[in-house]
């Protein structure tokens, strides 16, 4: 009797899941974005609701991004309606127009998986992401960065309503074996072998990725707190907190605080780039080394400094290190 309940129970929910999926693919349809697979079969009975899709592809309204790939998978457990498992096998494919910015860029993750999270009103708690490589491409074959492992964790507050100092989002990720094309020609950090941090999204939300959008948060005192990092991209190494926003013009807002190895060579790369003159290298060198204090553990200079910007120019500690340019992304579209 309970097993022939609990099947009945399991096909209701497996059901409902099928039939809120097509709700969630018509909404769609009519908000303009095309979706389109090859075949989907639901499974996964006794422990798991499964849904597998073969063959996704979304092309949003506005043909900003474009998603295809072999397969999407959504997951849950059918007496636990708070999490759901989606899993990206293989290589997927998102190419993202550039509004007024050029060539389009083309994000190739494999082997993804996301643990969303929801609160029981229906809005989004929080997620797990984890992705084992990724490509970035500016057009089909101009790779510009790659990356290992990749995990990212999101936490949202449950109480609506965005006050002074408030906590909007929560956010910590890890990114190992980052590498930047030489293409890009930066000075420093075109191989990081660790990228770790752990912040807060306070005051105010990014609602998109535009200039207006941009605005409005710096408007709002928009702030991403720093409680810790850690960068390792041989030579450099630094690790800290603090904060980054933006003021009026767009040009990051810095304050931080960090120590940091590698400094003298890393300034080399800096004068080599042209980004700093020979004669100010020379002195900044010869104080910040005075600064720095040899570490007990592994006989290495580590220089604990803050590091600021002050009128559009960064700071580390009383040297002038380099100027600071707005940024910049595509306006809106509507």
């Amino acid at each position: 009797m309970i097993v022939a309940g609990y099947s009945a129970y399991w096909y209701y929910v497996a059901e409902n899941a099928k039939e809120e999926f097509a709700n969630i693919v018509k909404v769609s349809l009519n908000e303009g974005h095309l979706f389109s697979f090859s075949d989907m079969f639901l499974d996964g009975f006794p422990h798991l609701v499964r849904l597998t899709i073969k063959k996704p592809s979304l092309r949003t309204a506005l043909k900003q991004v474009r998603w295809e790939g072999p397969e999407a998978v959504i997951e849950m457990q059918p007496w636990d309606f708070s999490k759901y498992r989606i899993t990206l096998p293989g290589t997927h494919y998102f190419n993202i127009a550039r509004l007024g910015l050029g060539v389009p860029l083309r994000y190739e993750p494999k082997e993804t998986s996301v643990l969303v999270r929801v609160f029981t009103d229906g809005r989004l708690a929080g997620s797990n992401v984890h992705v084992e490589t990724s490509r970035l491409f500016e057009g089909a074959k101009d790779l510009l960065a790659s990356s290992g492992k990749i995990r990212l964790n999101l936490a949202q507050a449950e109480a609506r309503g965005i006050t002074a100092g408030k906590t909007w989002v929560s956010i910590s990720s890890q990114v190992e074996n980052l590498e930047i094309s030489e293409a890009l020609n930066m000075p420093i950090a075109r191989k990081t072998q660790q990228l770790q941090f752990v912040a807060d999204l306070k005051n105010a939300t990014l609602s998109e990725l535009t200039h207006e959008a941009l605005q409005e948060w710096q408007t709002a005192g928009g702030l991403v707190d720093f409680s810790w990092f850690n960068i390792q991209s041989a030579p450099l190494g630094m690790q800290g907190r603090g904060s980054v926003g933006l003021d009026p013009q767009l040009r990051p807002v810095v304050s931080v605080i960090s120590d940091i190895r590698g400094f003298s060579e890393t300034l080399n790369a800096f004068e080599q780039a042209k980004i700093v003159l020979p004669s100010a290298a020379a002195a900044m060198r010869v104080a910040l080394n005075v600064l720095a204090k040899t570490s007990p553990k592994d006989g290495e200079k580590v220089l604990t400094v803050p590091i600021n910007s002050r009128n559009g120019e960064l700071w580390i500690g009383p040297f002038q290190l380099l100027k600071l340019n707005p940024i910049t992304l595509p306006p809106r579209s509507d």
